[in-house]
């Protein structure tokens, strides 16, 4: 039972009435198959009008929402990284949105917020420097999957009264995927993204997830490697990927100055992907997008690694 539900019973006939009522709540909670919204303390009873974004994330999910409502303008202030092409997709309509989010709370009250948009990694001491000044704040949780990528769309579109656009934006997103499964070749390519400090992303990834749904298998899930761990030379030398994935700056000098860095350790020079330069540069944007946005990523891989 979460945190919100906890309390002592006691045995009173309007306690076991209280508890039956939070038995039946979590029970819908479980039937939607996403966490309520209403547990967070923020007022749900009416629609934000003037929403403020902390995080690249909740502005891409948020303008992809609003879009499909026709109400972009309630998207009042978005997160300082939003106006940079590298990171946001948001450059081609970020300068039509005032505000920004990750300076000084006050930056954010300018815009006058009903509701401000964080994540659970945003510095604690700004989330409470911002709700003492009024404003009303949700979290956002982490996102590891497509599934709680989903999960996240729906309580977005929940919180700000849209929830039939936010449907809408996950319909498109798997109509894409589903797209792009038509094109599998069997056997999957065994393929390893990996980093130029030699982190790797393991399961329980989007990376992971983005990965299957573009045709791949993460030669690192049979391996039981989970998260983002910097793996030893050893074991880098004992795998035999037919794909490497790295993420990358639009910049074809930096893309060759990586590959020859990876080229360059002796525990990857037997590696087949780089036998048959089968090496995918992704944008950074695409491949650590926590946002619809991501398909661009999928398709990219999956073009790579289905090709004819």
């Amino acid at each position: 039972m979460s945190a919100f539900f906890r309390f002592r019973i006691k045995k009173t006939r309007n306690n076991f009435l209280w508890l039956l009522l939070h038995i039946a709540i979590e029970s819908c909670m479980a039937l939607h198959s996403f966490p309520s919204i209403y547990a967070s303390g923020v007022n749900t009873a009416s629609p934000p009008m003037r929403i403020a974004s902390g995080t690249v994330a909740s502005d891409e999910i948020l303008w992809s929402i609003l879009s499909k409502a026709g109400k972009t303008e309630k998207l009042q202030a978005v997160s300082t990284l939003s106006d940079s092409g590298d990171v946001s997709h948001l450059t081609p309509w970020v300068k039509t949105i005032p505000g920004r989010v990750g300076g000084s709370p006050e930056h954010i009250l300018s815009v006058k917020p009903d509701l401000v948009i964080m994540a659970s990694f945003n510095r604690p001491e700004l989330i409470k420097n911002i709700q003492s000044l009024g404003m009303s704040v949700w979290i956002m949780q982490e996102v590891r999957s497509f599934i709680t990528l989903k999960d996240r769309i729906r309580q977005l579109g929940e919180l700000i009264h849209e929830r039939p656009a936010a449907e809408m934006v996950i319909s498109e997103f798997e109509a894409e995927l589903a797209v792009i499964r038509k094109k599998f070749r069997e056997p999957p390519a065994r393929v390893i993204g990996l980093n130029p400090d030699r982190t790797v992303w393991g399961s329980e990834t989007l990376f992971d997830d983005i990965l299957s749904a573009a045709g791949g298998q993460n030669i690192l899930r049979s391996h039981g490697i989970k998260g983002w761990p910097r793996i030893s030379s050893e074991f880098l030398a004992a795998l035999s990927p037919d794909w490497v994935v790295m993420s990358a700056e639009n910049d074809a000098r930096k893309q060759a100055a990586t590959e020859a860095l990876i080229r360059s350790w002796p525990e990857t020079r037997s590696w087949p992907a780089l036998q048959k330069n089968q090496i995918i540069f992704i944008p950074a944007k695409d491949l650590h997008a926590v946002s619809p946005w991501l398909i661009s990523a999928v398709k990219a891989i999956s073009n790579r690694l289905n090709q004819s």
